[in-house]
């Protein structure tokens, strides 16, 4: 029988692995630029993997992870290595990037509102899954696989996933319309 202390190890290494990843995949995006991708390819999809092991794992011990906390943190830190890399290729203008990030910083800050932070980073995913389609197919068909996979092995997760999401939209809009989005 595992430990129940030690079992909350193996989540915050899976989060804080994530985070030190995005940090690589800007780094590669930095000095390697579009030949980098391949391994920035495989480390977005490691991210992927390890976000649903830790929560799968977090979910299934009875005490709390001390990294849990990071894990929102550490998905914005993918999807901004991603989208600084974007800029970086020239894909996409800096200040776009600036501004969306710029209002899911105040939205999630001031309003607590975290469903424009889950759609930047679904924004971003798709921004470079379309760029990928025109540098090397192969790439984007791989990204797209891992996500399809990652649904199959864990669909109450996903569903949870997409109805928090609709929820919260549908929360901030009966908000807006009471004229306080806080409640």
């Amino acid at each position: 029988m595992i430990n129940q202390s030690r079992m909350n190890i193996i989540p915050d290494v899976l989060t804080s692995s994530r985070g030190v990843m995005a940090i690589f995949i800007l780094l590669l995006g930095v000095l390697q630029g579009e030949n980098g991708l391949p391994t920035i390819i495989i480390l977005t999809i490691a991210c992927w993997v390890t976000d649903v092991l830790d929560g799968k794992l977090a979910r299934q011990s009875t005490k709390p992870t001390r990294l849990g906390g990071f894990d929102p943190i550490a998905d914005w830190v993918l999807a901004a290595s991603i989208a600084l890399c974007l800029v970086l290729w020239k894909v996409i203008p800096w200040f776009v990037v600036v501004i969306v990030m710029g209002i899911v910083t105040f939205s999630t800050r001031l309003l607590h509102f975290v469903a424009p932070q889950k759609f930047f980073i679904g924004l971003t995913y798709g921004v470079l899954f379309v760029y990928l389609c025109q540098k090397k197919l192969v790439w984007a068909v791989a990204m797209v696989g891992s996500l399809v996979l990652l649904v199959i092995l864990n669909p109450p997760r996903a569903k949870q996933q997409v109805r928090g999401f609709f929820r919260e939209i549908a929360e901030f809009i009966r908000g807006v319309d009471k004229g306080n989005p806080e409640d």
